[in-house]
């Protein structure tokens, strides 16, 4: 009896252990592998052009890819071994849109055929070929990311413009770009996503006169009262000071 208790013991250990070393493995694989989606910032050592947007996810699990070049989305198989920091990314399939400046998607889709490794640190990454330089800088893009439309200033429900108003909101780099409806508006951002707090700095605008300014002032000076945000599936709500809603988005 004491040697069958002396076996279960040493089987409870080999189990307890194993199960620790799998849950380190997993958390560093999680902590290490880039598995949500990333803003293209550089590509081949050049800043991607203003206004241009490309974006990359990853699904290591499934071995599979996704994302927009910039024109067209693409697709495509993966193999990552989180372990060696290796990445490979299979020949994409796209949609066939043509697009006025295809310069950035060929330039994206190139350097993707050449990547061999990959470093993600904090909402960096970079990959890499094989001369070990970075050919694809990118950062993370997180909920409150990507392209929202004004719904409603302060309850009123946004009407008919001249342009659709909208907002593309790049947290990782603290900015934001977009249109007010009738001019361009860019400004930086200070946003805590941890704790939901978002302020809009002095926004810059171009001057064009259009027929109806008095929305466009109303959203800028909503903008201006911002002080926190939340995100509930596709609705953006921008808050004041006291916690009340003085935008609402929707994701576009």
């Amino acid at each position: 009896m004491p040697e069958m208790k002396k076996i279960m013991s040493l089987l409870l250990a080999v189990c307890l252990l194993s199960c620790s070393s799998t849950k380190q493995a997993k958390q560093e694989t999680d902590a290490v592998m880039p598995i949500s989606e990333w803003f293209v910032t550089s590509i081949g050592g050049e800043q991607v052009k203003s206004g241009v947007h490309p974006y990359i996810a990853f699904d290591a699990a499934n071995g599979s890819y996704w994302g927009n070049a910039a024109c067209n989305t693409i697709r495509g198989k993966l193999e990552a071994d989180a372990k060696r920091g290796k990445i490979k990314f299979g020949a994409p399939v796209s949609t066939r849109m043509y697009c006025p400046d295809m310069d950035v998607e060929n330039s994206l889709v190139s350097a993707l055929t050449e990547v061999v490794a990959y470093n993600a640190s904090g909402d960096s990454l970079s990959l890499v070929n094989e001369d070990g330089k970075v050919i694809v800088s990118a950062v993370r893009k997180r909920p409150i990311d990507g392209r929202w439309i004004f719904e409603e200033v302060k309850g009123q429900k946004v009407g008919a413009t001249e342009n659709i108003p909208f907002l593309e909101i790049y947290s990782s780099e603290g900015r934001v770009h977009g249109n007010l409806g009738c001019n361009m508006y860019n400004s930086s951002i200070g946003i805590d996503c941890t704790n939901g707090t978002l302020e809009f700095g002095l926004g810059q605008m171009t001057l064009m006169a259009c027929p109806d300014l008095e929305l466009e002032g109303s959203i800028n000076k909503a903008l201006s009262e911002v002080r926190s945000f939340n995100v509930e599936g596709d609705s953006l709500h921008l808050l004041d000071g006291s916690g009340a809603e003085v935008l609402l988005m929707l994701r576009d």
